[in-house]
């Protein structure tokens, strides 16, 4: 069995803002700053020098590269912990609607090694220990619930909602298009039913959250 460590985390490099998903860069996102030896690319000349000279100095110096990578890559492991998020490895804590906006808790299985926050203009989401904090822009107290198979979907811009396509093929082809990934959704208002059900919140979450996460920059 094997695991392709930087591949695994991919997704969160736009969540947590990571410039590059090199080693470097995640260390120095877990605060990291204990190394010696930095500079991976001179230690790759510095191997070369040694197949030839076969310095003492020069073993050690790659061997404690080596060993500080291996010590780095264990603590890398544990942002393995952010994917909850994308998984939907959480339970919904708490909902409240304020103002405008939505506002839920969600409680993870595992602790975050760091603190991070991101967002945009339709949502912002804090994360630290076990627990995220999602706040959701609603319209008059209405939310979108995406979909991930657009193709199976006509958006209907005059309702501003989506139909399988099964249901729309009699539709008139001037008042349907086909959806796309921005348009693949439906409304619902905010209720006192969906913010006292979790397991509704939930699906909701399931449904939207791959949406929103996709749209950090």
């Amino acid at each position: 069995m094997s695991l392709d460590l930087y591949l695994t985390l991919k997704p969160l490099k736009a969540l947590l803002k990571l410039p590059a998903l090199k080693q470097p860069c995640l260390e120095e996102f877990l605060g990291i700053k204990n190394r010696i030896y930095n500079n991976g690319k001179e230690c790759i000349q510095l191997y070369k020098d040694f197949l030839k000279k076969r310095d003492v100095i020069m073993a050690e110096e790659i061997l404690g590269h080596n060993l500080e990578d291996v010590l780095g890559l264990g603590r890398i492991f544990e942002m393995l912990s952010y994917l909850c998020i994308y998984d939907s490895e959480y339970e919904v804590t708490y909902a409240e609607l304020d103002d405008e906006n939505l506002i839920l808790e969600l409680t993870l299985p595992y602790k975050l090694p760091q603190k991070f926050s991101n967002g945009n203009e339709q949502f912002y989401l804090t994360g630290e220990k076990e627990t995220i904090k999602f706040i959701i822009k609603t319209t008059d107290g209405k939310l979108k619930q995406y979909y991930a198979n657009p193709k199976d979907y006509y958006y209907l811009p005059e309702e501003d909602t989506i139909i399988p396509k099964a249901l729309g093929s009699g539709i008139d082809k001037k008042h349907r298009k086909a959806a796309t990934k921005d348009t693949c959704y439906t409304w619902f208002t905010c209720s006192d039913i969906f913010l006292s059900d979790p397991l509704k919140q939930k699906q909701y979450l399931e449904h939207t959250l791959p949406y929103l996460l996709n749209t950090l920059k």
